[in-house]
C-alpha cells in the first residue's frame, strides 16, 4: 500500500509542480509597460508628427530638425531600455520600427527640398513655407484661356466650374417621340442608356453604356456622354433613325491607356463643347473639346497630346509660363536620392537592429522598404506614368505580399521548431504582409462589383488558401480575413439566388428579405461549421498539416 501511495503521490507532485510554472512565468507575462504606457506612447506619437508636419508647413529646415531630434530620442530609449531588462523588450522593439521610419523621413526632407530644386528643377512639389523662396508651380488649368476668341460669356463662366462642382447636365432628353434617360436595370446600381416611348417598358439602348449623362438635342440630332463595354468614355449621338431602332453612335471615344475624365457637355454659338481630364507625369491635365456632332470635327482644343501641351504655373526657369513636354517633368534624380538618402539608410539600419537586436519589428522597415525601391526604380525606368504605373503597382504588391506570405508558409511547415526571431516575426508579416494582399486581390478581382463566374471562382479559392495559412502558421488574422472574404460570398450566393428565382436585378422589399434569409441560412452553416472546427481543432490541424507536407514530399512529425 505504502508503495501504492507513493505511486500515486508522484504525479500528485508534478501536477503541482505544473499549476506553479505558470505562477513562475507570470513576470515575463507582464513584461509590458501596461495598457496607459502603450496608451501614453500612441498620444505621443501622434502629437509628434503634428509637431513635425507644422514646422514643416513654416520652414522645412525647422520640420527637419524637429524630425532629427525625435529621431534620436527615439533611438536613445530604445538603446537604454535593455539595461532594465527583457520585460520592455516589445517596447523597445517598437521604437527601433519608428526610429528606422524617421530615419527614413530624414532622407526625404533632403531630397525633396535639397536634391530636387538643385536637379530637377521645374518638376519639384511646393517645400512649404516658402521657406526655399521658389514656388515650383502647379499645371495651368484655367480653361478659359483655351476657348475659341469672342466666347460667350455663358461658355467661359462654363470653363471656369471644377470638375468636382460640375454637374452631370440633363439625365435625359425627348427627342423624336421617345425620352431617352439614366435608369437602373441592372445589378451593382450602375446607370444603363434607357429609352421609353411612353409604355411601362423600358428598353436597353444598344450597344449597352453605362453611366449616360449630359444629355441635349443638338441640329438634328441628340448627345450624350457615356462609358462603352470596354470602359472607355466618349461623345455619343442619337439620329431620328437611330433612336427609332434603339441604337446609339459613337461619335468620339477618348481610349488611352490611362483613365481619363469626360464631363460637362454644353452648347454654344453653334458648337458643342464638353472637358476631358487626365493624370500626365506633372499631374492632372484638363481640357476642352469642340465639337460639331461629327468625328472629324471633334478637336482637342489643349492638341492631340494632352499631356505634351500643359502649362506650369511659376515655371522657375523662365520669366513666363512656357509649354513644358512630358519627358522633362520626371524628377529621376529626387528618385534615385530617396532611395540612397532614405530607402538604403533606413535598411542598413534595420538589418543591423536585426541581426544584433532580434528584434521581428524590423520586418516592417526591410519589407517595404525595398518594395517601396523597386517601385521608384520602376517609375524612373517607365516612360508611360499613367496606366502602366497603376498596372505595375497593381500586380507587383500582389506578387510581392504573396511572396511574403508564401515564404513564411513553408518555413512554418518545413522548420519545426522555427527560430525564436522567425516565430515572433509572424505577427508582423501576417499584418504587414496579409493585409495588403487582402486589399490587392478584391482590386484585382474587382470583387464585389463584378459578374465574371470565373473571377468569384478565384476570389473563393484565395479564401480557402488564406484559411489554411491561418492553420500553418498559427495565426488569427489570416483566418479572420477568411472569414470577411466570406461573408462577401455569401452576399453574392444569396444575390443570384433571389435574381434566378424573380428574374429581376431590381430588389424591392420582398426581395431583400429574401436575400437577407438566404444569408441567414448561410451564417447558420457557417457556426456550425465553426463549432465543428473549435471541437476538433488540434485534429483538424494535424491532417491539414500532414496533408500539406506529404505533398511536398516530406512525412509530418
Amino acid at each position: 500500500m505504502a508503495r501504492v501511495e507513493q505511486e500515486v503521490q508522484v504525479p500528485q507532485a508534478e501536477d503541482a509542480a505544473v499549476a506553479i510554472a505558470p505562477e513562475e512565468e507570470t513576470p515575463e507575462e507582464s513584461s509590458s509597460v501596461g495598457v496607459l504606457g502603450w496608451l501614453g506612447f500612441v498620444i505621443l506619437n501622434i502629437a509628434a508628427w503634428g509637431i513635425i508636419g507644422v514646422s514643416s508647413a513654416l520652414a522645412w529646415p525647422l520640420g527637419f530638425s524637429v524630425c532629427l531630434v525625435y529621431t534620436g530620442l527615439l533611438m536613445g530609449m530604445a538603446t537604454c531600455l535593455p539595461r532594465y531588462g527583457d520585460q520592455y523588450k516589445s517596447f523597445e522593439n517598437l521604437l527601433w520600427v519608428l526610429g528606422c521610419i524617421f530615419v527614413f523621413v530624414l532622407g526625404l526632407y533632403l531630397s525633396i527640398n535639397v536634391v530636387c530644386p538643385q536637379a530637377d528643377t521645374g518638376s519639384c512639389p511646393s517645400t512649404g513655407g516658402g521657406s526655399s523662396g521658389v514656388d515650383f508651380g502647379q499645371i495651368d488649368n484655367d480653361l478659359k484661356k483655351l476657348l475659341p476668341n469672342a466666347s460667350s460669356s455663358t461658355l467661359q463662366d462654363w470653363a471656369a466650374i471644377d470638375m468636382f462642382y460640375d454637374k452631370n447636365g440633363a439625365s435625359f432628353v425627348d427627342f423624336a417621340g421617345y425620352t431617352v434617360f439614366s435608369g437602373s436595370n441592372a445589378s451593382q446600381g450602375e446607370r444603363f442608356l434607357l429609352r421609353s416611348d411612353g409604355s411601362t417598358t423600358n428598353q436597353v439602348v444598344m450597344p449597352v453604356l453605362t453611366n449616360p449623362t449630359n444629355f441635349m438635342s443638338f441640329g438634328s440630332n441628340a448627345y450624350f456622354i457615356a462609358v462603352s463595354s470596354d470602359v472607355t468614355p466618349g461623345l455619343y449621338s442619337f439620329t431620328p433613325t437611330g433612336v427609332a431602332q434603339g441604337t446609339a453612335s459613337l461619335v468620339k471615344a477618348f481610349n488611352t491607356s490611362k483613365w481619363i475624365n469626360v464631363w460637362g457637355l454644353t452648347a454654344d454659338n453653334g458648337s458643342m463643347f464638353f472637358k476631358v481630364g487626365e493624370p500626365c507625369s506633372g499631374g492632372f491635365v484638363n481640357s476642352v473639346v469642340r465639337s460639331d456632332g461629327t468625328p472629324e470635327g471633334t478637336v482637342d482644343l489643349r492638341g492631340i497630346d494632352r499631356c505634351a501641351n500643359f502649362v506650369f504655373i511659376g515655371n522657375p526657369t523662365t520669366e513666363d509660363p512656357g509649354i513644358v513636354p512630358t519627358g522633362s517633368t520626371k524628377p529621376s534624380v529626387t528618385f534615385w536620392s530617396i532611395i540612397f538618402l532614405g530607402v538604403v539608410p533606413m535598411m542598413l539600419l534595420a538589418s543591423f537592429i536585426l541581426i544584433r537586436k532580434k528584434c521581428p519589428g524590423m520586418f516592417l522597415n526591410l519589407f517595404y522598404g525595398f518594395g517601396l525601391a523597386v517601385i521608384l526604380v520602376y517609375i524612373i525606368a517607365e516612360n508611360d506614368e499613367g496606366e502602366s504605373v497603376f498596372t505595375f503597382l497593381k500586380w507587383f504588391i500582389t506578387i510581392y505580399t504573396s511572396f511574403a506570405y508564401l515564404a513564411i508558409s513553408l518555413a512554418s511547415l518545413l522548420v519545426h521548431p522555427l527560430p525564436k526571431l522567425v516565430e515572433e516575426m509572424k505577427d508582423w508579416i501576417m499584418v504587414f504582409a496579409g493585409v495588403p494582399f487582402f486589399v490587392m486581390m478584391h482590386i484585382d478581382l474587382e470583387i464585389p462589383v463584378t459578374d465574371d463566374a470565373w473571377r468569384w471562382i478565384l476570389y473563393n479559392v484565395v479564401i480557402v488558401v488564406q484559411m489554411l495559412i491561418s492553420i500553418i502558421v498559427g495565426r488569427t488574422l489570416p483566418m479572420v480575413l477568411g472569414a470577411l472574404c466570406t461573408f462577401v460570398t455569401s452576399w453574392k450566393i444569396s444575390y443570384e439566388i433571389v435574381v434566378a428565382i424573380f428574374g429581376d436585378n431590381n430588389m424591392g422589399s420582398f426581395e431583400v428579405l429574401v436575400l437577407l434569409g438566404f444569408m441567414a441560412l448561410q451564417g447558420i452553416s457557417i457556426i456550425v461549421g465553426a463549432i465543428v472546427y473549435a471541437s476538433k481543432r488540434a485534429k483538424i490541424e494535424d491532417v491539414v498539416r500532414g496533408s500539406l507536407l506529404r505533398c511536398l514530399g516530406k512525412q509530418s512529425a
